[in-house]
């Protein structure tokens, strides 16, 4: 070890936790806003409707989806978990950036790509079992039907099978690629950063339970007001834009300038 680490580690404050800071009364009108939203999007679930498109059938499964992360959001922030949220909203920003994708390009096409891509995980999910293996025949049955259909995708959407980066992604692209053909490298690189730094296990990620500017290596323990208005306000607006994004698929009306503008007042 280096001689200037070893001095540094010696003059490390003290350990200090720091627990129940977390005040669930202060952010009652942004969490009144996200459940307005959540009522609004239930409706929506709720009205029976027929699948006609192939993009209505992306579109729905990323709107059923995005509905569950948003109300896993709003439980862990009303219990004073923001950054945990800030998992979940990794989710939800990748989520938007599918639905932006499908909804502003060929809809049809890139929704049927979308859901084929199903094929494609099912067969990384099934590993060829050995032949001595009580299930070998089921199993190898379920696997040569997904090689199969992994075999057309590839060949329908020129995806090359030895390139695991083209395959990582239903639309043969990372998602820095995707975000800046659909206009939104700004997000990218600001939200995806941060909520993925979040998502994994690495020293940046734990230093988000430091407390900022704290004199003691002081850390949250539990519920704390941390990140809970940032989580809640992106969140919303991610959430209202796939909203507008199904009902744009699904030719239904909706009052999404209501709910952008009372955001945009919570914001100021």
């Amino acid at each position: 070890m280096r001689q200037e680490y070893e001095n540094e580690i010696r003059k490390q404050p003290k350990i200090k936790r720091v627990y129940n800071n977390f005040k669930a009364a202060e952010y009652e009108a942004e969490f009144a806003l996200h459940r307005q939203l959540l009522a609004e999007a239930k409706k929506l679930l709720d009205t029976e409707r027929k699948i006609k498109s192939w993009h209505n059938a992306a579109i729905d499964l990323l709107f059923v989806r995005a509905f569950d992360a948003f109300s896993s959001i709003l439980l862990l922030c009303e219990n004073g978990y923001g950054t945990d949220a800030f998992i979940l909203l990794r989710s939800l920003f990748i989520n938007f950036i599918y639905c932006k994708h499908i909804m502003t390009g060929d809809k049809d096409e890139l929704g049927l790509r979308f859901i084929r891509y199903e094929k494609v995980v099912a067969k990384k999910l099934y590993a060829t079992p050995a032949e001595d293996n009580m299930y070998y025949e089921k199993y190898k049955e379920i696997l040569d039907f997904y090689e199969d259909e992994h075999k057309k995708f590839c060949d329908d959407y020129s995806f090359n099978e030895k390139n695991k980066i083209n395959l990582r992604e239903w639309t043969g692209k990372t998602l820095r690629d995707l975000s800046i053909m659909v206009d939104e490298k700004e997000h990218y690189d600001t939200v995806f950063f941060v909520t993925s730094a979040a998502a994994h296990v690495n020293s940046f990620s734990l230093s988000l339970a430091l407390a900022p500017e704290a004199k003691d290596y002081e850390s949250d323990v539990g519920p704390s007001d941390r990140e809970i208005k940032k989580s809640l306000f992106i969140a919303q607006g991610y959430f209202i834009d796939i909203l507008k994004f199904w009902a744009k698929s699904f030719n239904v009306k909706i009052d999404a300038n209501a709910y952008i503008e009372k955001l945009a007042k919570r914001n100021n």
